[in-house]
Order: C-alpha cells, then sequence, then structure tokens
C-alpha cells in the first residue's frame, strides 16, 4: 500500500502539507505580497473548531498565501461549504 497518502483516513500527510505551505510562503516572499496571510485565522480557528484537519489547514494557508488575498476569499469560501458538508 502507498503511504504517501493516508486513504483510510483522507488525511494529507504532513511531508505534503508542509511543502504546499513552505512553497506558498515562498511564492508569497518573491512577490511581496502578504495579502493572503490575512485568512490565516480563519483557517487555523477551522481546524480548532474541527470542521477541517490539521493538514487541509496548512494546504489552505500555503495556497492562500501564494494566492493573495482574491483566491484565499474564494478557498475560504469552498472550505467552510466543504466543512458544513462533513458536519
Amino acid at each position: 500500500m502507498d503511504r504517501r497518502w493516508d486513504q483510510p483516513e483522507g488525511r494529507i500527510p504532513a511531508p505534503i502539507a508542509l511543502t504546499v505551505l513552505g512553497a506558498g510562503l515562498g511564492l508569497a516572499l518573491i512577490a511581496r505580497d502578504w495579502t493572503g496571510l490575512i485568512l490565516w485565522p480563519a483557517f487555523f480557528l477551522g481546524w480548532r473548531a474541527g470542521g477541517v484537519g490539521a493538514g487541509d489547514a496548512k494546504v489552505w494557508m500555503g495556497l492562500a498565501a501564494a494566492g493573495g488575498i482574491g483566491p484565499s476569499a474564494a478557498g475560504l469560501a469552498a472550505l467552510v461549504a466543504l466543512a458544513r458538508l462533513r458536519a
């Protein structure tokens, strides 16, 4: 069985989540656009509330950092919709 992806539990492994988070931060640094970080607390609170896993939150944080505020707002809306489907 391929253990790079946790199929039974549907979790995003830490190496993948941390890679996406690091790449997103790197792109934000290069572009000097930190607006995507504004929504990080929402992703963090989504994890703390139990709506998403820690790996999911880290991936969304990385995508938000890389994309800026526009795509981040769309990502947050998708995150909320997915969390409601899981509940």
